[in-house]
């Protein structure tokens, strides 16, 4: 990781950029969107069954939502609701999870889940950070 305040990240393949951001794929909406068309006859059906359209928005919420930034100075994970920012002083290391899962683990010991990162992307990314 890059050591000056303002600093860039630069890539292996002459990239630079100043932070990257993990998200849920944006495509994920067009299937909410595909979900509250086929719910129409449903939700026409009885007088509560319109309620079953807030699926489809939350959905659409929790994708613009949820995402990991990383940057030179921490890591920030936003949620559905709240939003952490961790130092890199404060985090001991990674956790690859079974599953493709990756946790950041704390100088206390506790584990963040960073959502929308994946062990694979981690590990067989072809943009690493020059040096790694």
């Amino acid at each position: 990781m890059l050591r000056k305040p303002g600093a860039r990240l630069h890539w292996d393949d002459g990239g630079v950029s100043e932070r990257a951001v993990f998200r849920i794929p944006p495509l994920t909406i067009l299937g909410a969107v595909l979900l509250a068309v086929c719910a129409t006859p449903v939700a026409f059906g009885a007088p509560w069954f319109w309620l079953v359209y807030l699926l489809p928005v939350a959905v659409v919420v929790w994708v613009l939502r949820v995402r990991t930034t990383v940057d030179e100075e921490a890591l920030t994970v936003r949620r559905l609701v709240g939003s952490r920012r961790v130092p890199w002083s404060e985090i001991r290391s990674l956790h690859l999870r079974d599953k493709g899962g990756v946790r950041a683990v704390l100088a206390d010991g506790a584990e963040l889940p960073l959502p929308s990162v994946r062990s694979a992307i981690c590990l067989s990314s072809p943009r690493r950070p020059a040096g790694t």
